[in-house]
């Protein structure tokens, strides 16, 4: 994993687009396992909503 070239070279992994598709992919999963309530519960959890 040494080099400067590749994901590490461009620093992907501190980028906020990582973590949106990361929120995206569970956030989808949630949806296809329990609809829009398991979606809702985990954004309520995480203090997105109130």
């Amino acid at each position: 994993m040494g080099g400067e070239g590749g994901e590490y070279g461009q620093e992907i992994w501190r980028s906020g687009r990582v973590l949106a598709e990361c929120m995206e992919a569970v956030c989808g999963a949630a949806y296809l396992d329990g609809g829009v309530d398991a979606v809702q519960k985990i954004l309520v959890h995480l203090g997105f909503f109130s």
